[in-house]
């Protein structure tokens, strides 16, 4: 009777024990997890690169290591390039940082510099690009979702960074699909200045506004569906040289 008290006993106190590392230990130790993330997520600013620098000599394998904040499993890379921070980049890099990685979201450090543009933008591109694990082809890599860095430059309105990217595979000897980027661009974009500069240089640049995609329709097709009347007039004029 009492050794099965005893036992009664263990269990509740063990179960009471189990509760209070759920409701209080982990959540007290994930709340520790985020500081330190976002922290170390801060020092990827340009500003802080001092810092960033100092904590990485103190613990090294943190360049390699990934993180979770925000939901989503990223790295280094991701940051220091989300902030175009080319001393960072270039910092991550000599440690041989892995620039090839891909977040949950299908985002990586290429994908993550098309989307604005800072003085500094296209050295960092080209930075990332010479890295030992990226190489010119990841501009037109696509990622988990079919998404590549260049339709990135094409869907945020980048015309700088594109044509940044379109150079770099001339350069390589590399092809791209113009005219699915033209289409992508009618379609996603507004014809305001920044839009219709956007499809002046993919027109410029040899894509086809009558080609037609797998859906039947052209780029041409899409804008005048649209009333993207400055985008037609653009592509027409063009289209008659």
């Amino acid at each position: 009777m009492k050794l099965s008290s005893l036992l009664t006993k263990t269990v509740l106190w063990a179960s009471i024990f189990v509760l209070a590392y759920m409701l209080l230990l982990r959540p007290a130790n994930f709340y520790l997890d985020w500081m330190r993330e976002t922290l170390l997520y801060d020092m990827c600013r340009p500003e802080k690169i001092a810092s960033l620098k100092k904590k990485l000599e103190e613990n090294p394998d943190l360049v390699g290591r990934k993180f979770n904040l925000e939901d989503s499993e990223v790295s280094l890379v991701h940051w220091v390039c989300r902030f175009h921070n080319l001393e960072g980049i270039q910092y991550l890099k000599a440690l041989d940082a892995d620039f090839s990685q891909e977040t949950d979201g299908g985002k990586t450090p290429l994908s993550l510099l098309s989307e604005f543009f800072y003085p500094n933008t296209l050295e960092a591109i080209r930075e990332v690009v010479a890295s030992r694990f990226v190489g010119a082809e990841a501009i037109i890599r696509p990622n988990r979702f079919g998404t590549t860095p260049i339709m990135w430059s094409v869907r945020y309105c980048q015309s700088r960074i594109l044509k940044e990217y379109l150079d770099i595979l001339k350069r390589k000897g590399l092809k791209v699909d113009m005219d699915a980027l033209l289409q992508l661009a009618v379609a996603k974009l507004r014809d305001n200045k920044d839009g219709c500069e956007m499809v002046a240089l993919l027109v410029a640049e040899g894509a086809r506004p009558l080609e037609k995609a797998k859906d039947g329709k052209s780029a041409l097709d899409i804008a005048l569906e649209s009333k993207k009347n400055d985008f037609v007039e653009i592509m027409i004029k063009n289209n008659a040289k």
